[in-house]
């Protein structure tokens, strides 16, 4: 999943590390990832004041 929405979205490898790492460390938590890879991502590249992002959470239907 990661794979095809870095490729569908054009996203640059770094956009989608901690997501990989996350699941590296963690393994598959579906929807529970979410938490883990935002405090990644903010660990790694914080968001200043006014700045935005997006995060989607896959799981079964």
């Amino acid at each position: 999943m990661i794979d095809a929405v870095e490729s569908s979205l054009g996203l640059a490898p770094d956009a989608v590390a901690a997501s990989w790492y996350v699941l590296r460390e963690h393994g598959n938590c579906v929807f529970a990832g979410l938490p883990p890879v935002m405090e990644e991502l903010q660990r790694r590249t914080p968001l200043a004041a006014g700045q935005h992002g997006i995060a989607m959470a896959f799981g079964p239907a």
